[in-house]
């Protein structure tokens, strides 16, 4: 997740997946060794993916080698292409992020998560005082984009009566600043 600066959902690992076969084989595979892997997914999220992949036709699968010495836009020229969130673009919000940590570099890093995302990153700022909790405000009405962002960082969403230059704006403060996934 922190190499590709995407939200990682799951993850599953084990001492022998062979990646080069079809996808609904590989779940099938998970699912009938689902006791020795290492996995934060449960038997009913396995199960859910492999009904899903039964629906997926081999041409739509896209199989991307990166290699760890590109260049960060690079990757995100690779990665932006495979994961965005399609109902986030559609959504059109500008989002302002506002690093309250004191994490030098921090606030870039998840506006480029977010961006890869499909995400609308108009500024990152440093706050003037370091903020205790994270937080995702929104002026208008809680969006997708609001929720989904909540839910991949961990973030209450809450609503702004304060006039701001973005439609989303986006506080990383103490609380989370060493438990984020980016």
């Amino acid at each position: 997740g922190q190499f590709l600066e995407i939200p990682i959902d799951g993850e599953i690992i084990a001492n022998s997946l062979d990646l080069n076969q079809k996808v609904n084989s590989l779940f099938l595979k998970t699912v009938l060794n689902y006791k020795s892997l290492q996995t934060n997914l449960t038997i009913i999220d396995l199960l859910k993916l492999l009904f899903f992949t039964r629906s997926i036709s081999e041409g739509d699968v896209t199989v991307k080698n990166i290699p760890q010495d590109l260049s960060g836009a690079d990757i995100d020229k690779i990665v932006g292409r495979l994961v965005n969130d399609e109902l986030i673009e559609k959504d059109n919000e500008t989002i302002q992020i506002i690093n309250g940590t004191g994490i030098q570099g921090l606030g870039n890093r998840l506006a480029r998560l977010i961006t890869n995302m499909g995400g609308d990153v108009i500024i990152v700022a440093t706050g003037n005082s370091p903020k205790k909790k994270s937080t995702i405000s929104y002026i208008d009405k809680k969006t997708y984009t609001v929720e989904r962002l909540s839910k991949i960082l961990g973030f209450a969403a809450i609503k702004s009566a304060e006039a701001v230059i973005s439609d989303i704006t986006i506080t990383v403060g103490e609380d989370k600043a060493n438990s984020l996934a980016f």
